[in-house]
């Protein structure tokens, strides 16, 4: 209770931390990883059903990145189980290694001690070496060869397998952290992915509302001084800053603002430049309206079935059932020692 009040007050306040802090990881998973047996049906026929939805009509990259984004989901599940292996196999040789590990860090803190001592009277004897102190040098090399002899007689109670042992639990320790890495990479880049493109259908409004700005910048740019033409281009620009996933039309503008700026200035170039910013103006709009009435809402109740298990990492807060979890878990103590 010392412990899990703090907690749980915490966790559940206005100021609790979000689910990415790294200090909530290990409890967090723990949460994350009983739904995934206890939903593992639910969550994959929610992915299989979104992966049945037409999605021909998105630009190549959107639906390439779409697609990736489902099997990445489905892979999921192949990533817990490779995570429960590697920590299964690190659990199972924590059991003889552990009083090993504790028998040779004891040692090796004597040992520890000892050395500090010798570099303590090292230093003191380049300085009385310095000053001709033979005396006193000869004295404190005495005192450093029986702190050798002591450290040589500790270091041989070191086992002998110590370093093999110590290295395959590395070896061991390194696989389950490279699979907590791929896993949590995995998850979070599926549920950004998902993020991102919701963003760019709901931007659409936005898009529209430039309707005929784009097609009449030929016209408006040439018929007004140049200063003008280029200032009109960057009032789009920064328009298109704020729209997701508006970065070829705002580069094909600025390409021609910059031709504009020219003293040479190519006007086929420019009218060229601005047909293909108008052509996919034209083409974002179109398929965004459409997948804004089919794809959006399919994504939206996609999101709802895995915001607490793929994308709960990248939520603002923990729910209060969650933070009840949380606060339980880190209550209790965690032997760490076996790191260090």
């Amino acid at each position: 209770l010392v412990n899990y009040l703090p907690y749980r007050t915490y966790l559940t306040s206005e100021v609790s931390p979000p689910p990415k802090n790294p200090r909530l990881q290990e409890c967090i998973q723990e949460y994350k990883f009983e739904l995934y047996e206890n939903n593992e049906d639910v969550i994959k026929s929610s992915i299989n059903e979104i992966s049945t939805f037409d999605i021909s009509y998105l630009p190549e990259s959107n639906k390439e990145f779409l697609e990736s984004t489902f099997i990445n989901a489905i892979l999921t599940f192949e990533l817990v189980e490779n995570l429960k292996k590697t920590q299964s196999l690190l659990d199972e040789y924590k059991k003889d290694y552990r009083s090993l590990h504790l028998s040779v860090r004891k040692i090796q803190k004597k040992q520890f001690k000892i050395d500090k001592k010798i570099k303590k009277l090292e230093k003191e004897k380049s300085y009385l070496e310095r000053e001709n102190q033979t005396n006193k040098v000869n004295k404190i090399q005495s005192e450093i060869d029986k702190l050798n002899n002591e450290r040589n007689e500790i270091v041989k109670k070191i086992p002998s397998n110590w370093d093999e042992a110590h290295n395959a639990y590395k070896v061991l320790a390194t696989e389950k952290k490279k699979a907590v890495t791929k896993y949590r990479r995995n998850v979070d880049s599926v549920y950004e992915n998902i993020q991102k493109l919701k963003e760019i259908i709901k931007d659409r409004d936005q898009l529209s509302n430039l309707d005929n700005e784009i097609s009449n910048l030929k016209e408006l740019i040439f018929r007004e001084s140049k200063d003008n033409g280029m200032n009109r281009i960057k009032s789009i620009e920064k328009i298109l800053n704020e729209i997701a996933g508006a970065e070829l039309i705002k580069e094909k503008l600025s390409k021609a603002r910059r031709t504009l700026k020219k003293d040479d200035a190519d006007i086929d170039r420019i009218n060229t430049l601005l047909d293909e910013a108008n052509e996919i103006y034209m083409y974002e709009n179109e398929w965004r309206a459409k997948a804004e009435k089919e794809l959006l809402p399919q994504l939206i109740k996609f999101d709802d079935s895995i915001k607490n298990t793929i994308g709960l990492r990248l939520q603002e807060k923990l729910t209060k059932d969650q933070a009840k979890y949380v606060a339980a878990c880190r209550s209790v103590h965690t032997d760490i020692s076996l790191n260090f």
